[in-house]
């Protein structure tokens, strides 16, 4: 009779590793957003997936780099109802041991769709002004204003244009003394 040899493994027992990467956690309603499952092992990761409101989304299996796999998908939020949305990541070794991410939460908000309020805060309706003067406005939120007006008894029209803030204010010179 002769030796065989062989070699005993133990069975791997370590749980693959997963992160959750989300591109932006609130976003306005027709916004995209990146979302990527990241998953290693010590032995091969064999598939990584998502979990969307606790429903499996499925995923990518990981033939060409069982030891790191990276899946990215884009949720376009086209016509998603505004609201709290719950992820999380998974990740599935050769072993069949599985590691699931602790959930991320996605709002969705609304678009703005009202326009702000904008306030002629000076110079005063019908005040006269001198050569120089500054006209200052105010809005309701954060907005860029462009603002066009014409001085009584000048050619052409006065541009004013600021970006941000609720606050704008335009400084005018050479305006004719007298002029509304």
């Amino acid at each position: 009779t002769g030796t065989k040899s062989f070699t005993v493994s133990a069975p791997d027992t370590v749980q693959p590793s997963a992160t959750l990467t989300v591109s932006k956690l609130t976003a306005t309603v027709g916004e995209k957003i990146t979302i990527t499952v990241s998953g290693s092992d010590n032995a091969g990761v064999d598939w990584i997936n998502a979990y969307f409101n606790g429903a499996w989304v499925p995923g990518y299996y990981c033939p060409n780099d069982p030891t790191s796999c990276p899946w990215t998908w884009t949720w376009d939020t086209t016509g998603v109802a505004s609201g709290s949305y719950r992820i999380a990541g998974h990740a599935h070794d050769t072993a069949n041991l599985g590691y699931t991410t602790p959930d991320q939460y996605l709002n969705i908000i609304p678009p703005d769709i009202t326009p702000p309020t904008i306030t002629i805060v000076s110079p005063a309706q019908g005040s006269t002004v001198g050569s120089s003067f500054t006209q200052r406005i105010t809005t309701t939120e954060a907005a860029t204003c462009s603002y066009f007006a014409t001085v009584t008894g000048e050619s052409g029209w006065k541009i004013f244009s600021t970006t941000g803030g609720t606050t704008h204010t335009k400084s005018y010179t050479g305006i004719a003394d007298g002029s509304k």
